[in-house]
């Protein structure tokens, strides 16, 4: 073991001794020198495993959890930019597998979910899943969706919080545990070591086997144009993390992403299935919804988004305010016929981008 495992395990048992609570069983077999250094030894490792053909043919096929992403007690990330709705995505599947229905089209595990809360005050992270339950027409979950809120509360480790999590949550408690997100147990971590890195993944591998489970992770993907990145390459850091879970979900732009349109393209790298399609979706407030009738057809590197005729129509506002004048200015500057500048002068309209100052006069909302 490395001296930072060892320090690791160290924290651990000090945590323990400090608040007077018994240590874990499953931490228990890490042993200590009895000077309190905790030089642990494995002397609990599994014994080897001959394979036999007519076994392995006997042996029930694992169950999925999220059908073609993850099987049970699988670890999954889903990771994207700054602000693409990696939250509500995570808060959209919690509350697919406590009402026992599909995630976007996809049959989910179902059963209760224990969401650890890093990043929201407890009343918008409910006022988030009540607009959601909402929006898909659902009541009520019956306190199956628990929420575990540590916004502000320092976790020196993802070790401490498996060792807390034993003391809460019995084996197969919860169906479904849910992480938001990764960054906040990095702790001392460098997340671009990868050792450290090794070393975290590592007991994020161990909680939902630990406690029957099937975990799911967010993160975030590092600064910059990630368009043309592996999906595996795209967690923020050491590439040991994308190589340690067993799927990595992945929310990209799509190509025709507009002001009208909060489209992506969900791409994913699995590893007990065959190869997953990637799908289109739209982040339509409060909810994701699945886009059926579009291809996964994401930005290209140094490609930026589709333009929509209402943002052309700011554009104009910015420089024009009487109407004629701005049908004008459009007409001539994208060489399109008045019908569609006026239709998009209409959207701008509808989206609430700009607003009337009199019966010939318009101007930006807000300003």
């Amino acid at each position: 073991m490395t001296n930072e495992h060892i320090n690791r395990i160290n924290e651990v048992q000090a945590y323990f001794k400090r608040t007077g609570e018994e240590l874990p069983d499953s931490y228990k077999h890490l042993g200590s020198n009895g000077n309190g250094n905790g030089a642990a030894e494995l002397s609990q490792t599994p014994e080897f495993h001959f394979y036999r053909q007519d076994k392995a043919r006997n042996e029930p096929e694992p169950e999925t959890a999220l059908d073609g992403i993850v099987r049970r007690n699988d670890v999954l990330c889903v990771v994207g930019g700054s602000k693409s709705a990696k939250t509500w995505m995570a808060l959209q599947m919690a509350i697919s597998a406590v009402h026992g229905i599909p995630w976007l089209g996809r049959d989910m595990d179902p059963g209760d979910v224990l969401y650890i809360n890093f990043e929201l005050r407890q009343a918008d992270l409910d006022k988030r899943i009540l607009r959601i339950e909402e929006a898909m027409g659902l009541k009520d979950s019956k306190h199956r969706l628990m929420s575990w809120n540590l916004k502000g509360v320092n976790i020196p480790s993802a070790l401490m919080l498996l060792a807390e999590l034993n003391q809460r949550v019995g084996p197969g408690q919860y169906r479904w545990i849910i992480i938001d997100p990764l960054y906040r147990l990095l702790g001392a971590f460098d997340s671009n070591s990868e050792n450290q890195m090794g070393q975290l993944m590592a007991t994020l591998e161990r909680m939902p086997m630990d406690l029957d489970t099937n975990l799911i992770i967010t993160d975030h993907t590092p600064k910059g144009d990630v368009s043309d990145r592996e999906v595996i390459d795209l967690m923020s850091g050491s590439s040991t993390k994308g190589r340690a879970v067993d799927a990595v979900l992945a929310i990209r732009r799509h190509a025709e992403t507009s002001i009208e349109q909060d489209l992506y393209c969900l791409e994913a790298s699995v590893r007990h299935f065959q190869r997953f399609e990637p799908i289109t979706a739209e982040f339509v407030y409060p909810q994701w919804e699945l886009k059926t009738d579009m291809e996964a057809e994401r930005l290209k590197p140094g490609e930026r988004r589709h333009r929509s005729g209402a943002e052309h129509v700011l554009d104009a506002v910015r420089n024009h305010s009487r109407y004629a004048d701005i049908i004008n200015h459009l007409a001539l500057t994208h060489s399109k016929s008045e019908k569609t500048v006026k239709r998009w002068f209409s959207e701008a309209v509808k989206l609430n981008l700009i607003d009337q100052l009199d019966d010939k006069s318009w101007t930006l909302c807000n300003v």
